[in-house]
């Protein structure tokens, strides 16, 4: 077996092994007899939909690392292939037969994919890094509303709907003797801080939100949007006048109020029990678990 060959051969049985290792594990990943039985459904945690999107910008992650070890490989076939096998090509030395070698033509294709893997994996770790602000925003929130059980109440996370926006999710349903409360959470960064304004403190005056660099009405709509879908898509027909309560919530940060009533409520998560905890009752136990039954029916559909 002649040098050319050999080197060839070790190239092409390094490509190979290298796809088929990804499309095993590829393989292995989705296999349905590692499943647990069919049927078998949890109800959804906190910030499930953003749990399953890092999950999938994990295994983005690791196909284009994968992907990146291939580069070291290449480079040291191209290397041996021109140093170690001088005049293959023409009968030239080794530096002339890096020029005239084949291989080494492909060198400006593999930086130009490294170059793409690199911003690739960047855009996607920024991405996660957001992800994973908000799917920490909602446990935080989890937790805090968490004590309403003890109450009576029945809470719901990440309930799935599909309305005019497509398909999204309430990140928590609190149904409670106080009424029905669709949670919406906000995990924002802190900003710069104008002057005169207080860091880490949103103000809200009913309309809009104020924050330390400046105003805007994010989150606001879409909460109500939520309580509005929810309260038209669970049956109420034995209390028709109890309707969806939407609140909005931002871990991390102070709330001011300076409105006295608003069609969203405000609050922060540690505030919200303490709210509810105020209203009188106006759900009986049977029509809470009503309720409750709906909504476990949507969002018992978490699988292995």
């Amino acid at each position: 077996m002649n040098d050319t060959l050999f080197t060839s051969l070790i190239f092409y049985i390094c490509a190979i092994a290298y796809v088929l290792c990804l499309a095993v594990w590829r393989w292995r990943e989705n296999r349905n007899n590692e499943r647990i039985s069919p049927g078998f459904k949890l109800l959804r945690g906190p910030g499930e939909s953003l749990r399953q999107r890092i999950a999938a910008i994990d295994d983005k992650l690791f196909s284009q690392l994968y992907g990146l070890l291939m580069v070291p490989i290449l480079l040291l076939m191209v290397l041996f292939h021109a140093l170690f096998a001088p005049g293959l090509f023409s009968g030239k030395t080794a530096p002339d037969s890096l020029i005239n070698n084949p291989m080494v033509w492909g060198l400006p294709f593999i930086f130009a994919c490294v170059i793409w893997s690199t911003i690739r994996i960047l855009r996607l770790l920024s991405k996660r890094r957001n992800l994973y602000l908000g799917y920490f925003g909602e446990r935080v929130v989890s937790e805090s509303i968490d004590t309403l059980r003890t109450k009576g109440a029945h809470i719901f996370h990440d309930v799935p709907l599909r309305g005019r926006a497509g398909a999204v999710n309430i990140d928590h349903v609190i149904v409670s003797p106080g009424g029905i409360f669709a949670v919406e959470t906000k995990t924002r960064r802190k900003g710069r801080v104008r002057e005169g304004r207080a860091d880490g403190k949103i103000i809200y005056d009913g309309a809009q939100l104020a924050y330390p660099w400046g105003e805007d009405t994010h989150g606001i709509s879409q909460a109500m949007y939520n309580a509005l879908w929810l309260d038209k898509n669970i049956d109420k027909t034995a209390f028709p006048n109890v309707t969806v309560q939407p609140i909005l919530t931002f871990p991390g940060w102070r709330i001011e109020q300076t409105a006295s009533e608003s069609t969203v409520r405000v609050l922060t998560p540690a505030q919200i029990p303490l709210y509810l905890d105020t209203l009188p009752p106006v759900l009986s136990a049977g029509q809470i678990k009503h309720i409750a039954q709906q909504l476990e029916a949507l969002c018992r559909d978490v699988e292995f």
